[in-house]
């Protein structure tokens, strides 16, 4: 099948999922930036035809960059001539064209090598190569930037999988928050799964504490949701520079094509961003992701998780009497018949709508009874707000457990 029926119908799945969450074809077609008649070209072409009316009036075609014959064996033989071998890709062309005359794209020249075997050389490869399967590195990051497109200044947390460069989780805030962190991990763990490795440019969102010798030794609220609760080896990036590299490049390429997109939609404030942005990276995955490879992924499959509960915040309390305790200037209420008066537990809390309290191998329920300081009736939703507010919209690399 042709590239551009799999574009197409990749355009059609994404249309689908748009449709299936409500959005309308002009939104679909401005996340997709394509026409809206194309759009509906499209779903009539697959409707009456199926895939093959996806087929481009060019197919069959031979593109007008072929190289001819006598040039391609050209370039192979002087590949592996001693001199020619080690050099790298970019290197290689620009001798190409000096010594020989030979004006070739680089996509075209690598793709060509690559088809010989004989890509760059193994000092190159192991300097400048991506992983080698989707999910063996996710690369964490938070970019400040005008995300809106409106003048202001927002944060854009996400993970991008370092074999594809593929971006696997988005969620825009107004600062850097663990609540950030924690959606964009949802996200991939939905999507994808858990990768063997998640690594980041700021290790102290993942290893708050350290020692004298300023080696890390304690991990964040974060550090242990990745590794404890997902199972993911965690690291910062000081081995992993051209990775990181790799992430800023797209990264730049990013901002202008989801602040474009989002000042289209009039999404002026992070919470109708984070509705598009899901799906808006999906686009332009299409568009830039290596594609080929992503069938050896090494994904965990997050369907026996319980996502919202890996990702939830977890704090060690006291239980007072009548099964009370307190957290902050709130106080809550487990609803059980056990009573563990002195017993330390966990109160879990998190988005969508979580709260519980984790004793004994088991969750029980949790409703907030009031503040400690005042009398006054504050209902769990509110609760929760105030804790989300208070320990997840702060800065992740605290340390605080």
């Amino acid at each position: 099948m042709d590239r551009h029926v799999d574009k197409s119908r990749e355009v059609l799945e994404l249309a689908q999922k748009m449709e299936a969450s409500g959005f309308t074809e002009a939104e679909m077609a401005v996340v997709l930036g394509i026409d809206e008649g194309y759009l509906d070209t499209l779903k009539k072409a697959y409707r009456e035809h199926g895939v093959e009316g996806l087929s481009h009036g060019n197919e069959g075609r031979k593109p007008g960059n072929t190289l001819d014959e006598e040039q391609r064996l050209r370039i192979i033989a002087l590949r592996r001539k001693s001199g020619f071998s080690d050099m790298s890709i970019r290197h290689f062309r620009s001798e190409l064209l000096l010594k020989e005359g030979i004006d070739i794209s680089y996509t075209t020249l690598s793709n060509l090598l690559k088809s010989e075997e004989l890509g760059p050389s193994a000092r190159y490869a192991g300097a400048f190569a991506r992983a080698e399967h989707p999910g063996d590195l996710a690369i964490l990051f938070a970019r400040p930037g005008d995300w809106l497109g409106n003048g202001g200044a927002t944060v854009l947390h996400g993970l991008v999988d370092d074999a594809t460069g593929r971006i696997v989780g988005l969620d825009l805030r107004k600062a850097e928050c663990l609540a950030g962190y924690l959606s964009a991990l949802r996200q991939m763990m939905k999507n994808f799964g858990c990768p063997a490795l998640v690594a980041t440019e700021r290790a102290e969102i993942l290893f708050g504490h350290k020692d004298v010798k300023g080696n890390p030794t304690e991990q964040t609220q974060l550090g242990r949701i990745v590794s404890w609760n997902m199972g993911c080896e965690v690291s910062g990036c000081g081995n992993l520079r051209n990775a990181l590299r790799r992430v800023n490049r797209l990264l730049d390429s990013l901002l202008p094509f989801v602040s474009g997109r989002l000042r289209a939609l009039d999404a002026d404030g992070c919470g109708k961003a984070n509705r598009y942005l899901e799906l808006t990276a999906a686009a332009y995955n299409y568009d830039n992701a290596v594609a080929s490879i992503w069938n050896n992924s090494v994904y965990v499959s997050a369907e026996d998780y319980d996502i919202d509960m890996v990702c939830a915040y977890r704090h060690r309390v006291v239980m007072e009497k009548d099964n009370v305790f307190f957290f902050g200037d709130l106080v809550f209420k487990t609803n059980s018949d056990a009573q563990p008066e002195g017993q330390e537990i966990e109160f879990v809390f998190g988005e969508p709508a979580i709260m519980k309290a984790h004793f004994d191998g088991r969750y029980e329920p949790v409703s907030c009874i009031g503040n400690r300081n005042h009398d006054s009736i504050i209902r769990d939703g509110k609760a929760l707000e105030i804790l989300l507010h208070d320990y997840c919209l702060t800065d992740p690399g605290t340390g605080e457990k």
